[in-house]
């Protein structure tokens, strides 16, 4: 059975994963220092509903545009130029929050530029990893360790930040996040490791991205994946994200409380990270991913269900196992799916899922305010499971023949 030496002993992919070690360190900070701004300035779910939302907004919008820029240019110089962009975003809004300026006109600002960044490279992380993992039989495993370690650091790292934002204040956490831009910006591009231009990269962006379009389109296994995203995020991800920082303070507990919750949803990714990593297959059956799906719906029927920390963190753990069920649909997509498409499909895929993010997000800032949070939380986690057990039961057949042909090393060709 593969360990996890199999892929930190690649050179290019070592150096890769300790970028982005640090970087998932600084993102840890952030989200406490980002949660905790919007609720010192407005005190509103709406407002964290909305400043939440135009991360994903630019996500829906430019998705597919970063899909086609992977496939058409350098993976590793684009995905470092992104991070080199947050860089520069949030050590402003750092130097914003030590003059009293970060208000939340501001915060909305930041938002949107994060997401537009994340928009390019979430498929250019997508495409890279092939690359810096040629073996695909190591490619799950590979997926495996980059979401357990960065599981593993986001359980100290939101507490730390939490203390960090509750003594010194958020200007500094949100520094040592900039910081940890730049660190992983400099480990990608010393991995001097690249994928070869697409064979159609001269074509028009429109003709890419049809192109990227109709290959998704056709195959019933990537709209299983893109429904199961759907369901996701529109019942479970913006109910917890919106409403756990106003549970959070409204129980009277502090901004390190809010950091503990975060620390115990990466627990749980790293519980589930390492379950995957174990299996033998090398890319494990999708009844474990409809699973898991299903149990980030538990987790938060339990998170809604009561006012002592420990309910809380209780389902903040399962929500955050339910969440590796990320990495058996991105190891699917990746074996599957030609590498010179592989950032279309990729952007694709994001920009389908995350379209109901804003509706998500928004319905959730709403309709959760008061002692509605807690109700939202269950119902919406509730909802969210019946959906998936549903997904499970038509499809489940159709996508466990793309597995097999996935686990099996097969490629398919575009067309």
């Amino acid at each position: 059975m593969l360990a996890a030496r199999d892929v930190i002993s690649i050179r290019s992919f070592r150096r890769f994963w300790i970028g982005q070690t640090a970087s998932t360190f600084g993102n840890g900070f952030y989200e406490v220092a980002f949660a905790w701004a919007v609720y010192q300035s407005t005190h509103s779910t709406l407002a964290m509903g909305g400043a939440l939302t135009l991360v994903y907004v630019p996500q829906i919008l430019f998705a597919l545009l970063g899909g086609i820029l992977t496939d058409r240019t350098s993976r590793r110089h684009l995905f470092a130029y992104c991070d080199m962009v947050g860089a520069i975003v949030v050590a402003v809004a750092a130097a914003l929050s030590h003059s009293s300026r970060l208000n939340l006109p501001a915060l909305l600002i930041l938002s949107f530029v994060v997401g537009s960044m994340q928009a390019i490279a979430r498929p250019a992380s997508l495409a890279l990893l092939p690359v810096l993992v040629p073996d695909s039989s190591r490619l799950q495993l590979a997926n495996s360790v980059s979401s357990g370690s960065a599981g593993i650091i986001m359980v100290v790292a939101p507490a730390i930040g939490g203390l960090v934002v509750s003594l010194a204040g958020v200007s500094v956490a949100l520094l040592v996040d900039a910081g940890s831009f730049l660190v992983g910006a400099i480990m990608t591009l010393s991995t001097g490791v690249d994928a070869k231009a697409s064979t159609d990269a001269t074509d028009g962006f429109l003709k890419s991205a049809k192109s990227g379009l109709h290959y998704v389109a056709c195959r019933p296994w990537l709209r299983t994946l893109i429904v199961i995203g759907m369901i996701i995020n529109l019942f479970c991800i913006g109910p917890f994200f919106t409403l756990i920082p106003a549970v959070v303070r409204a129980r009277g507990f502090s901004a390190a409380t809010l950091g503990f919750v975060m620390g115990a949803v990466a627990l749980g990714t790293t519980i589930g990270s390492l379950g995957i990593a174990r299996q033998r297959r090398r890319v494990t059956s999708p009844t474990l991913m409809f699973g898991l799906s299903g149990i980030i719906g538990i987790g938060l029927v339990i998170g809604g269900m009561g006012s002592a920390v420990g309910i809380l963190l209780v389902g903040a753990l399962l929500f955050g196992v339910g969440l590796s069920a990320d990495i058996i649909i991105d190891s699917i997509i990746q074996l599957r799916t030609p590498d010179s498409i592989l950032g279309r499909v990729g952007g694709v895929v994001t920009m389908s899922s995350f379209i109901v993010l804003p509706i998500s997000y928004l319905g959730a800032g709403a309709i959760g305010h008061g002692n509605a949070s807690e109700i939202v939380l269950s119902l919406g986690g509730g909802l969210g499971a019946i959906a998936i057990m549903a997904v499970a039961l038509i499809a489940r057949h159709s996508l466990a023949e793309e597995s097999a042909h996935a686990s099996r090393g097969l490629k398919q060709t575009n067309g």
